[in-house]
């Protein structure tokens, strides 16, 4: 249910309904109509959504149901993405050197 990931997402990041609907540019109104599900939310406060919490609008939208679930994996694979995209050259060097000292200390992580 889209009401309670978004709860959810606004109480990881501290942020009331207000916070939420100025970073968004919409009204608190929107906001708190799709929280008391008085309202299902469009594509454009969906879109809204992503950029205020800095995610990609195909998560948003696969939570508000929109667009097919995706397993858990690929889930984390996009999450990662775009984590990585918001790093400098410096920053995507050294995760790709613990990303490596992961796999060969630990037998768990070495292709087969």
């Amino acid at each position: 249910m889209f009401s309670k990931w978004l709860l959810n997402e606004l109480k990881m990041r501290d942020m009331s309904q207000a916070d939420l609907a100025k970073q968004a540019n919409v009204s608190r109104t929107a906001i708190s109509n799709v929280l008391s599900e008085t309202r299902s939310p469009g594509p454009d406060l969906l879109n809204a959504i992503a950029k205020a919490f800095r995610l990609p609008p195909e998560q948003v939208f696969r939570r508000a149901g929109l667009l097919p679930p995706v397993g858990q994996m690929q889930e984390i694979d996009e999450r990662i993405a775009n984590i990585v995209k918001t790093f400098g050259e410096s920053e995507k060097e050294d995760l790709l050197k613990y990303a490596r000292f992961l796999q060969e200390e630990n037998p768990k992580y070495q292709t087969r």
